[in-house]
């Protein structure tokens, strides 16, 4: 029997590569293209799927959830007329990706999530930019969106306990998080651009389903924590846009070991954006 604590603050990192229902990133389905009657869809798959997970976190003992609508488009992904009443929306901006995350809250869901940039069968695979990055590392670890989102959960004490998104995503997960961090594959990338998907209404049945089973499962997830100064170590596609960030990152006194590669101290993780 399941063991519900009452009272959890729970916070919702929102993506769209990872949204179920969405299987194709070309033509019409273009992600960013918010002109097309595709992406208008996505949109309605991806914020069924954080209802999903609001749903199952009131299950799980929530009381008070926050949604942050963090995929890079310059209107709203998620509808808010159409999401749980019982959260609240956010929406990240530059230098504050993950607004309203603190030491209250008990524990991160990531719906939405995709593999890291490079990684085989990862659907729409990225780190930041798939433009502009090509490997992005931590003290060492290479890390996608997913690592990036722990490290800065785990700056305050807080675990990501529940993943959702294509296959690779959940076992990038896995692998950095731990076996114990509840993870649900809504679709397995085919190529890059092509995915094999589960009906939106039967993922979101078990994304409901393993966010209240992740909250019984708190204490068994580890905060993503790294030693301090923290390596920040990124490797660009073009020397360009490699000499532009570190630049930008002049009074860090970057080092450039290659023309393509920038290291930077950070005195925390939040310096990372």
């Amino acid at each position: 029997m399941q063991m519900i604590k009452k009272g959890l603050k729970i916070y919702i990192e929102t993506d769209l590569e990872g949204a179920s229902g969405l299987v194709s990133g070309r033509g019409g389905g273009q992600i960013g293209t918010e002109d097309t009657p595709s992406y208008q869809q996505y949109r309605h798959f991806l914020t069924g799927d954080v209802n999903a997970a609001i749903e199952g976190a009131i299950e799980g003992g929530a009381e008070e959830i926050i949604v942050n609508d963090s995929h890079g488009t310059k209107e709203h992904n998620i509808f808010i007329s159409e999401l749980n009443p019982k959260a609240r929306l956010l929406r990240s901006a530059t230098g504050n990706w993950l607004p309203g995350l603190d030491k209250s809250v008990d524990a991160v869901f990531f719906i939405g999530a995709h593999a890291m940039a490079g990684t085989k069968n990862g659907f729409l695979d990225h780190t930041q930019s798939s433009l502009t990055i090509h490997d992005w590392y931590l003290n060492g670890i290479k890390v996608g969106e997913i690592g990036q989102l722990a490290a800065i959960a785990g700056h305050y004490d807080v675990p990501v306990v529940f993943v959702t998104g294509d296959l690779a995503a959940t076992i990038e997960a896995k692998k950095l998080l731990g076996n114990n961090v509840e993870t649900v594959a809504v679709k397995k990338g085919i190529t890059r651009n092509y995915a094999d998907g589960l009906n939106p209404s039967t993922a979101q049945l078990l994304i409901r389903e393993h966010a209240k089973l992740s909250l019984s499962k708190i204490n068994k997830v580890k905060p993503f924590k790294l030693r301090k100064p923290i390596e920040m170590k990124i490797v660009f596609n073009r020397t360009d846009y490699a000499e532009e960030f570190a630049a930008s990152r002049k009074s860090m006194k970057p080092k450039m070991p290659d023309a393509r590669t920038v290291i930077v101290k950070l005195r925390n993780i939040l310096e990372m954006f």
